[in-house]
């Protein structure tokens, strides 16, 4: 009952095993520790003061690998979001490559008081596209993530996944077809970007719900891996598809990335607690 307070010392014996091992089928851990007492500049060993402790274990459960994708509804949804990342940074690729044939050879000029300035518009052009990218998310980020807070999110993910296909589907046929400006481009860019404000946040906060708490973890690094397959993928199959077909086809490879995601969904069993209750 005494408590130390100078040195301690351990001796540690195993069995069956090496010390740092985790402990397998009918091995045991005894550790006896022998403890020392400082006082008044004598030293006092307390004796009976041994503890001794055995651990066995009957089974050890093997760790399952990727157990989130085991989730049959998160795997359909990681799945589909995985073609859906390859074709959209395959768009993005796309798009900043039409954008420079659209303008190629143009120049801006422009006139301040003395200053006489001409500008590649192939450069000015690039730049404006960054701008309609962003500029939808800043928008209706915050009315995405409120809607994702009340609403079905699988009915978010669904119609927005349908109306970027339809987009990219417009898209594709009005360059195949050449009928596509550089004023219709940014325009429909804008469109996607503002559906993507509102596909983010229902997509993220679904994939907690469809799997068990313990799997978060693993879900967190497959959706981090699922976001660096379709940013390494993505451009260089832009780049062969360019190569030999038209810009127009690349833009439907990605309204079919879209597509495939719609019907994940609708396969998926979930049904959040707002569907439940109506």
């Amino acid at each position: 009952g005494v408590r130390p307070r100078g040195p301690t010392t351990a001796l540690h014996w195993y069995w069956g095993r090496t010390p740092g091992d985790a402990p397998t089928h009918g091995s045991f851990d005894v550790s006896i520790h022998f403890y020392s007492l400082a006082r008044a500049s004598k030293w006092y060993i307390v004796k009976n003061v041994f503890h001794f402790s055995v651990w066995s274990t009957q089974r050890m459960k093997r760790p399952t690998f990727l157990p989130a994708l085991r989730q049959r509804d998160f795997r359909l949804l990681w799945l589909g979001q995985l073609f859906s990342s390859v074709g959209s940074q395959m768009q993005i690729i796309t798009v900043n490559w039409h954008v420079y044939l659209l303008l190629h050879g143009q120049t801006y000029h422009l006139s301040l008081l003395s200053w006489h300035l001409t500008l590649n518009a192939q450069a000015v052009g690039l730049g404006l596209l960054g701008a309609v990218r962003i500029l939808p998310i800043f928008i209706f980020a915050f009315l995405g993530g409120a809607i994702a807070d009340h609403k079905d999110r699988r009915h978010i993910i669904f119609w927005s996944q349908l109306l970027a296909c339809l987009c990219a589907t417009v898209l594709g046929l009005l360059t195949l077809r050449g009928s596509i400006t550089i004023a219709l481009l940014y325009l429909l860019t804008a469109i996607d970007a503002a559906i993507n404000a509102f596909n983010e946040p229902a997509q993220i906060s679904l994939y907690p719900e469809l799997i068990p708490s313990e799997h978060l973890p693993n879900a967190a690094t497959l959706f981090a891996l699922l976001w660096q397959v379709g940013t390494l993928s993505g451009p260089m199959l832009a780049g062969i598809l360019l190569a030999v077909f038209p810009i127009g086809i690349v833009y439907l490879a990605n309204a079919g990335s879209f597509l495939i995601v719609s019907i994940a969904v609708l396969c998926i069993r979930y049904r959040s607690k707002l569907q439940t209750t109506h």
